[in-house]
């Protein structure tokens, strides 16, 4: 949506939060590098979030 609005979006990358946690194959596409998971320990502090941006 921001692309076809013309926002650049070539810095831009996926970020899940979940109050529950995260699914396996999310965890494995975190790992890759596909996705940043934040939870409730990321977002008190606690911890820092898993996986990562390309």
């Amino acid at each position: 949506m921001l692309a076809g609005r013309g926002t650049d979006t070539t810095r831009c990358g996926l970020a899940c939060f979940s109050a529950a946690g995260f699914t396996d194959a999310l965890r494995a596409e975190a790992e890759r590098g596909g996705v940043l998971l934040v939870g409730l320990d990321e977002l008190y502090g606690r911890a820092m979030p898993t996986g990562g941006l390309l």
